[in-house]
């Protein structure tokens, strides 16, 4: 199929009515990607890009962006940094991959505003309905699939796991060893839910809340520091991300 396919070109028109908001600089792109039949299906709610994207000969590196889970624009390679520069101009971008059987789903999100885990975990709710949409929309295509590039083959997308499961009930991350219980604390400050909230949400005592949290502190060397710092250090040493994927891919 041509890019510049007018066909393709009204549903992104129409994918845009449904998920743009006016003046807004956000925009979303939502692609299937079928690994047997190696042919790709895709809708952006700003053409324009969806135009750049594939003239500029980046759907060459899509294996890059197919790893199920939560993923930044900046985590990879160059060329997707330095289109992001250019047509972007270096806005927040962040892909939500998630695999079914012999297809990936590629929900793509664009913003000019900092995406904070609370802003990515609503994008993970919103995500259904976006497939939804755009199966939607599909439903009475012709001929809309793109080729995929020819040495993409299904056994050289690896996993990449960030974390190493210890024990049944303990999750190690690089130095760091968390708890089932630890864990589940840090997804709930993740939701920026209170001491009393997560207390309750274990059934314990805010004081013992408390000293998990300080626990968690002093395991990421953050020891009697704001929240700030642990969420720092989370995010580096990947947490956050894990958090988020196990969230998400829950939905």
């Amino acid at each position: 199929m041509d890019v510049h396919n007018l066909d393709n070109e009204k549903r992104c028109q129409n994918f845009a009515d449904i998920f743009t908001y006016k003046d807004s600089k956000e925009h979303i792109s939502f692609s299937i990607i079928n690994i047997k039949k190696r042919t790709v299906l895709t809708l952006s709610t700003k053409y324009e890009w969806h135009l750049q994207y594939w003239d500029s000969g980046l759907y060459r590196r899509l294996d890059e962006r197919l790893h199920h889970g939560v993923h930044l624009w900046n985590t990879f390679s160059d060329e997707h940094c330095n289109i992001s520069k250019k047509y972007l101009h270096n806005a927040n971008k962040i892909d939500i991959c998630t695999k079914h059987d012999d297809y990936f789903e590629l929900f793509s999100f664009t913003s000019n505003k900092h995406l904070s885990p609370s802003a990515i975990m609503a994008l993970g709710q919103l995500k259904p309905k976006v497939s939804k949409v755009a199966n939607q929309l599909w439903f009475d295509k012709k001929d809309i699939t793109l080729p995929m590039f020819d040495h993409l083959q299904h056994n050289s997308i690896p996993t990449l796991p960030i974390t190493k499961i210890v024990h049944t009930n303990k999750i190690q991350f690089g130095d760091v060893i968390l708890t089932a219980k630890e864990m589940a604390t840090i997804h709930c400050l993740l939701e920026l839910k209170s001491i009393k909230e997560i207390a309750r949400y274990h059934h314990c005592s805010e004081a013992n809340e408390r000293k998990r949290v300080n626990v968690i502190k002093e395991k990421f060397n953050c020891a009697n520091l704001p929240l700030s710092f642990l969420f720092n250090a989370l995010r580096i040493q990947g947490v956050t991300l894990a958090c988020l994927d196990a969230y998400i891919m829950s939905q």
